[in-house]
């Protein structure tokens, strides 16, 4: 895998479904674009995220679908609008990642990033300095449905670029890596230069000692899987449980606050009365939530609709998970056409042999409480259907095929 060549072809190898690319138009990407349309391109699609932010940004993106039809791939931009000010770094990334999110919607599509091993290096001191521990970035994990890949990452920053001249490539320098207001500019112009000035090999270390965390990361997480909606709580002591809770906010693609402030959020959780719930805010309208013998990470709130229609049999992909519709021998009977819509108050579901609130039905089923208001209720044409995984309506239509009605969240 020491070549540009080598390490897109394996990635390429084990991704057989939809297939897109991060593509800002540096040097990075452009050689991994490039490398990408060299091997493949059928299914594969230039992601172009333009931030607002810089004034050329329109520019860049128009370049960069020229490039992209050179390279003979699909080009599809996404543009964005993040204010200026305090904490820009940290609110651009989330805003590409819910973009990314986005396109992850199904569970075989990949997203390839040019992120290199000089990336590498600069993310774990960063994190180092900032107090949020020795932790780089992982070559692969999952992301919505999908999967985020990064084939480069083994690979030194000055290989990508040999083979940018070798393939006569052109890329856009953006002035904006020059300002040293940003932490990852003046570490990488001004820090990382005097510290390989003096040690030649501290790239080498902190990759190595990265990998090491890796592998005391992996075996703290045994038996929690780090693709989970929550934790539980018991999971959580000690330092193991530090490390736990740290690698899957990593995995969840949500900056990781600092120890000192998740030490507080752990000691809350195992201290606090049990009908309290600790909170620690993390990353852009992000939260972890202790509720019910779980940690939860609560994401902003999903913009919704006030219905949606369902096909049947079907899959309704909504903006926090899917509903799917499916054959089952002993499911329910509907009467067509079915919708979703959520609580608007005072909704009631015959179930059990009497009707009962919506509200008491989410409750007793644990469904948190910031949840409740975006949990899809299923209609037909006689009213309310159901409370898919919770409840579904006693009077059942007498003929017809019965369906199975399953909510996924995301």
């Amino acid at each position: 895998m020491n070549t540009v060549a080598a390490a897109v072809a394996a990635a390429l190898a084990q991704a057989p479904g939809a297939l897109f690319v991060g593509f800002s138009g540096g040097l990075d990407s452009t050689v991994l674009l490039h490398a990408v349309a060299a091997r493949r391109r059928d299914g594969v699609v230039a992601v172009h995220v333009d931030h607002g932010i810089h004034p050329e940004s329109s520019a860049w993106c128009e370049r960069c679908a020229r490039t992209a039809q050179r390279f003979d791939v699909r080009f599809v931009a996404r543009c964005l609008d993040v204010a200026l000010g305090s904490g820009l770094e940290a609110r651009a990334r989330q805003a590409r990642y819910d973009v990314f999110r986005e396109l992850l919607a199904a569970s075989d599509a990949r997203l390839l990033l040019a992120h290199h091993s000089d990336d590498q290096v600069e993310t774990g001191l960063l994190r180092l300095l900032q107090g949020r521990g020795l932790y780089g970035m992982p070559q692969a994990r999952r992301l919505a449905a999908g999967q985020v890949v990064r084939p480069l990452l083994s690979l030194p920053r000055s290989v990508l670029r040999d083979y940018a001249v070798e393939h006569g490539l052109d890329w856009i320098d953006d002035p904006g890596n020059l300002d040293l207001t940003m932490d990852r500019n003046f570490l990488r112009e001004r820090l990382l230069p005097a510290l390989r000035g003096r040690w030649p090999g501290v790239d080498a270390a902190l990759l190595d000692a990265m990998g090491s965390r890796r592998e005391a990361d992996l075996l703290a997480a045994a038996g929690v899987g780090l693709d989970a909606a929550r934790l539980p709580v018991a999971a959580l002591d000690g330092d193991v449980g530090m490390t736990r809770l740290r690698l899957w906010l990593a995995h969840q693609a949500v900056a990781l606050p600092t120890r000192a402030a998740l030490q507080e959020f752990l000691r809350q959780t195992r201290e606090a009365a049990g009908d309290r719930t600790p909170r620690l805010a993390v990353g852009d309208g992000h939260a972890l939530i202790r509720y019910d013998g779980w940690v939860y990470l609560r994401r902003p709130a999903p913009r919704l609709g006030e219905s949606y229609r369902v096909d049947v049999p079907g899959c309704l992909e909504l903006p926090h998970g899917e509903l799917r519709v499916e054959p089952a021998s002993s499911g329910v009977r509907a009467e067509a056409p079915l919708s979703v819509r959520f609580r608007r108050g005072g909704e009631r579901l015959r179930c059990g042999g009497r009707a009962r609130a919506v509200k008491q039905l989410l409750r007793e089923a644990r469904v948190p409480p910031w949840a409740r208001d975006s949990y899809p209720l299923v209609w037909d044409a006689r009213g309310l259907l159901a409370l898919p995984g919770i409840a579904v309506r006693d009077a059942a239509v007498p003929e017809g095929p019965s369906y199975r009605l399953r909510w996924l969240p995301q």
